[in-house]
């Protein structure tokens, strides 16, 4: 009898200590868990680059009668302005830069601005050109901004609604 109790007994030990042991590990996981990332650590993790603009509806962007009329903004958009680098810091300012081919030679390749969220509300402006932007961030993770900007009017007063996918 003194045998089995012995074994039992050792049994209940081992039981023990592994159980406690995966409780410990549990524990010092949780603790080591980094707090979930906010939109404001999202945007400021690195630089962004457009991928994408489109209409709810189709609109004259590119200002040229010859072309139709499109959904696609980015087809309309400068080839200049398509590789241009959006940078949020932390501090509620940024910096909008046209890298690679340069729209307007003569002017600044740099554009400061400044930016505000509430909730997944965001407001940009850009005080050196008098312009103001607001939308709705409808997506944003490590490597995707997706933002809905307010209703705007196309030359032909088209109200529209445009929504802008960066990529970083």
């Amino acid at each position: 009898f003194s045998a089995t109790f012995d074994a039992f007994s050792n049994q209940k030990i081992i039981l023990s200590i592994a159980i406690l042991a995966t409780f410990f590990t549990a524990w010092k996981n949780k603790q080591d868990d980094p707090a979930p990332k906010t939109t404001t650590d999202y945007l400021t993790a690195h630089s962004w680059k457009t991928s994408d603009m489109v209409s709810n509806v189709d609109i004259d962007y590119d200002k040229n009668p010859n072309t139709p009329d499109s959904k696609d903004i980015r087809a309309q958009s400068k080839d200049c302005a398509k590789d241009d680098i959006i940078v949020f810091l932390p501090n509620g300012t940024g910096v909008s830069t046209d890298a690679g081919l340069v729209c307007y030679p003569d002017d600044p390749n740099t554009t400061p601005f400044t930016w505000t969220l509430n909730g997944n509300k965001i407001v940009l402006t850009f005080n050196q050109i008098s312009y103001t932007s607001e939308g709705t961030i409808v997506y944003i993770d490590d490597n995707t901004l997706k933002i809905t900007f307010s209703p705007d009017i196309d030359n032909n007063g088209v109200i529209y609604s445009e929504t802008d996918t960066l990529i970083k």
